[in-house]
């Protein structure tokens, strides 16, 4: 749980917020989405590592592959928050 919670950390100290609907952690202005299984299955340094990684494009982190439709209802929905 500590371990969880210094991820937590990491990423509400980078800007990324939490959206509950769809289990992801989102960063408008670094461009990046991680989902909930993906922070709770990797390291912490691994996620910091994709954190610091510069991105000219949305990159999605999830643990299994995220069809484009899936990846525009997603961003679709971000645009509201």
């Amino acid at each position: 749980m500590g371990a969880e919670k210094s991820k937590e950390t990491l990423l509400k100290s980078n800007g990324y917020r939490y959206n509950f609907y769809r289990m992801i952690y989102f960063n408008a202005e670094q461009k990046k989405v991680f989902s909930y299984e993906y922070i709770e299955d990797n390291s912490i340094e691994l996620i910091q590592k994709k954190i610091s990684e510069i991105s000219n494009e949305w990159e999605f982190y999830f643990n299994m592959s995220v069809s484009d439709k899936v990846k525009e209802q997603i961003l679709s929905e971000l645009k509201s928050c």
